[in-house]
């Protein structure tokens, strides 16, 4: 079993946005000298208690600042987002990483995130479909050899004029190929994400939000998804995130656990 951490990133709002990233930061650096393997950045955009609007920013200082942690969006939140300027904003970022990098996805955002970009929080199949058409599209862009046009649903992506002798009109491609290796949020029992993860060999990301108990039905809804494309899973892919505190002993975890968010 391997360590990493998922960090929404919890931001006490009595603390100053500024001092919160310093402290990210500073974790994300201890954690590569500890042999974390990975890290997971959220992306929230009204929370106050994990503002991290564009978490894309903090993964591109942290990458400087570690030497051997993936990193990864955990997740971004295709239901919002143009499809277009998150392709080429993760294939930068995959640049920058030079590969250290994953791509975490996931439908939902927070009811006040879908409102502010004036979406209806309460339609979950309109916001499960147009994630999945925002999936479709970058990945579509990526794959694309020339020019890339999309007529759907939700997103109509005309492809720009080609001019191959001054280099115009191409998209910008990954760094890894044919893309870095993406990773699928769920946080409930049969989450239909989760068994997409299953379905196309990618990431299944457990969320801490989930019951203990429910998590072997999480397993159940991947190796479905898997059986039904001919793979088979891998239990050493499957994330689970968990709130941890260490500290000499369990009395004082649960102390200074409480004191920190009181």
């Amino acid at each position: 079993m391997d360590f990493g951490l998922f960090m929404m990133p919890l931001h006490p709002p009595h603390r100053s946005i500024a001092d919160s990233y310093d402290r990210d930061l500073e974790l994300l650096a201890v954690a590569d000298k500890l042999g974390y393997t990975e890290a997971w950045i959220g992306e929230h955009i009204t929370e106050s208690w994990e503002n991290a609007p564009v978490p894309e920013l903090l993964i591109s200082k942290a990458l400087a600042m570690t030497e051997n942690i993936m990193m990864g969006t955990g997740v971004t939140l295709l239901s919002i987002h143009n499809p277009v300027e998150v392709a080429h904003r993760i294939a930068m970022l995959d640049h920058l990483a030079r590969g250290r990098f994953y791509w975490g996805v996931g439908a939902r955002a927070l009811p006040t995130d879908l409102q502010l970009y004036g979406f209806d929080h309460t339609n979950g199949e309109q916001i499960r479909e147009r994630s999945r058409e925002a999936l479709e599209v970058i990945l579509g862009i990526w794959s694309a050899e020339g020019a890339y046009s999309h007529q759907g649903k939700y997103f109509n992506i005309k492809a720009p004029e080609m001019n191959p002798e001054l280099h115009r009109g191409l998209y910008m491609k990954p760094y890894q190929t044919p893309h870095p290796k993406v990773g699928v949020a769920g946080s409930t029992p049969g989450s239909p994400s989760i068994r997409l993860a299953g379905e196309k060999g990618w990431i299944p990301m457990s969320s801490s939000n989930l019951l203990p108990k429910y998590l072997a039905m999480q397993w159940d809804v991947i190796e479905e998804g898997a059986a039904s494309t001919g793979k088979t899973p891998d239990r050493k892919e499957w994330r689970i995130a968990r709130d941890v505190y260490v500290a000499d002993t369990p009395k004082r975890a649960r102390e200074e656990a409480r004191a920190l968010l009181g």
